[in-house]
């Protein structure tokens, strides 16, 4: 994510987001020429979703700020419509932890290793705190099961980055000066003492009841299947029922295999339950037959375009993926996906938003990006403005 180079699409976006502050310009006159500068070089980062700038030129600063300064940076991030310095740090190290690039985080001092422990920390606690409703009872058709599917498989996505963050965290908190850690207020004292452990047990508990709740549903959609495929002629239920029957049944065994092999450990379905899923599995494969690999043809086809179409990858602004991919085949399929279906920009309307997808045509900003044509930084002085660029990571999930 060190590229020097710059989308437009993405140059256009921000600049609104920072002309906003020209607005406010009572509230920047305390701060320094070089200071407002720096300010921009991080808006200009975070609106790019270029974490890596953003902790490059955030980091060197956090040390040499008092806090009434401090708090004019947080103020004017906020006049840039860009979250406070907190958050940007925490979410900045955050996605490249989940990226795999810990090695190349710059070491964070005191005080923004305390700043990254109070962000992340409240963010786990809302996190775990809150709860995705799956239950079947209320659910008509088997298209009333995708969206609670897709909640569960978004919570277990932030649950998972978060357990990576907290290994981080733990390192972090494990270097903090002893004799500063005792000075600290009672709460920021906790974070850095935590039992971070027992905070890993607890995120690790909270998947695995998300993934419970992921198989039961898909049993309950996997037994609505098998009642639709008693129908006769080829429905687009029908269709959809085959597919069911193939993926349910097989994420469900994959779940209930490795379920076995953690024995002692009580298990979450008995064997009656076991039976009904192997019984209604068996008989839908069966009521499918070939309907189910067209189904299946059909349905794998339509996820490939989505990633295609939405996916953005961990570098060069969303169109590559990452150096890793050359070595690690799971580095070859991390992509950034949004969260909830988009609805594709018009073309031929003139945009007041991001557009959707973020790239209409993705050779063409790929061929300006190996150009050299796009630059990563220009002067704001250009007076360029575009609608304000909002990819930030609460409005996306990474998945597949």
């Amino acid at each position: 994510m060190s590229s020097k180079f710059f989308v437009p699409v993405v140059l256009t976006a921000t600049l609104v987001a920072i002309g906003a502050a020209r607005a406010a310009a009572a509230s920047l006159q305390r701060l320094a020429p070089k200071d407002q500068q720096s300010l921009d070089a991080v808006a200009f980062a975070y609106f790019q979703g270029d974490s890596q700038a953003v902790l490059e030129v955030l980091s060197p600063l956090i040390a040499s700020l008092n806090d009434n300064k401090f708090n004019s940076f947080d103020q004017a991030l906020a006049e840039r419509n860009v979250p406070a310095i907190g958050k940007l740090l925490a979410d900045a190290r955050q996605a490249m932890v989940q990226q795999g690039l810990t090695k190349q985080l710059p070491k964070p001092g005191p005080r923004e290793t305390m700043l990254i422990l109070q962000s992340f920390g409240k963010q786990l606690r809302a996190l775990l705190d809150s709860t995705v409703e799956a239950s079947a009872d209320d659910i008509v058709g088997l298209d009333g099961f995708d969206k609670a599917l897709w909640d569960l498989h978004v919570r277990q996505n932030r649950l998972q980055t978060a357990n990576r963050f907290v290994e981080y965290t733990k390192q972090l908190a494990k270097a903090y000066p002893k004799g500063l850690a005792q000075r600290l207020a009672e709460e920021d004292r906790e974070l850095v003492l935590a039992d971070f452990d027992k905070v890993i047990g607890d995120i690790n508990d909270a998947v695995a009841e998300a993934e419970r709740q992921e198989v039961v549903l898909r049993m309950k959609r996997l037994s609505r299947a098998r009642e639709i495929l008693h129908r006769p002629g080829l429905t687009a239920d029908r269709f959809q029922a085959a597919y069911v029957s193939v993926i349910d049944s097989r994420i469900i065994s994959d779940y209930l295999a490795n379920d076995q092999q953690d024995e002692p450990a009580p298990r979450p379905f008995d064997d009656k339950l076991v039976q009904e899923f192997e019984n209604d599995s068996a008989a839908a494969k069966s009521l499918a037959g070939q309907l189910a690999t067209k189904a299946q043809l059909l349905y794998e086809g339509l996820h490939w375009w989505y990633r295609g179409r939405y996916g953005l990858g961990p570098d060069a602004r969303g169109l590559a993926k990452s150096p890793a991919a050359m070595r690690l085949p799971a580095a070859q399929l991390w992509l950034s996906m949004p969260a909830a279906t988009p609805n594709p920009t018009n073309p031929l309307a003139v945009a007041t938003a991001q557009p959707a997808p973020v790239y209409d045509r993705r050779h063409h900003y790929w061929w300006a990006w190996e150009d050299r044509r796009v630059q990563r930084y220009v002067s704001i002085n250009d007076g360029v403005i575009g609608p304000k660029f909002t990819l930030t990571p609460e409005d996306n999930t990474r998945f597949w």
